[in-house]
């Protein structure tokens, strides 16, 4: 699932002979100003009986920009579930 409700613009890409997959989405699309896009990599795996988690990565967002300076990015988990 996508870590917010104002996401849009989601990109997937998968490679089948590895289960590795990328993909970005943007962050904050209800104020255009602080529109982010957020790259996530990760592996999608066979789950044992019982655990619906397909694959599990990583995610790099960008913060707000409040200054000229460069800003740090902020990371976190992103996991796909099947049904």
């Amino acid at each position: 699932s996508l870590p917010s409700p104002n996401s849009t613009g989601l990109s997937v890409k998968i490679n089948a002979a590895t289960g590795v997959f990328t993909g970005s989405f943007n962050l904050g699309a209800d104020v255009p100003a602080a529109l982010r896009k957020v790259t996530f990599e990760g592996i999608l795996r066979q789950a044992p009986a019982g655990d619906s988690e397909v694959g599990l990565g990583y995610y790099l967002a960008p913060t707000l920009p409040t200054t000229a300076t460069t800003a740090p990015k902020i990371s976190g988990q992103i996991g796909f579930s099947s049904p």
